[in-house]
């Protein structure tokens, strides 16, 4: 008997379900995207602000979580 197989859904399509990403202020992007970029540039900047990200996150979590 073959099961079903749900279908995956794509990060696009997850982060569009949960509606619209908030804006990012002009100077940040400003500050950040200061000319053409090649892919490598785009993933390495990507890769840093998601880490950067993360780190204030968990950061703030254990703010909370100490007191």
């Amino acid at each position: 008997m073959d099961m079903p197989m749900k279908k995956k859904r794509t990060v696009a399509s997850q982060a569009a379900a949960r509606g619209p990403l908030p804006a990012l202020p002009e100077g940040l992007l400003d500050e950040l995207v200061k000319g053409p970029m090649s892919p490598g540039d785009v993933q390495d900047l990507m890769l840093a602000f998601n880490k950067a990200i993360i780190e204030r996150a968990m950061s703030a979590e254990m703010s909370m979580h100490l007191g």
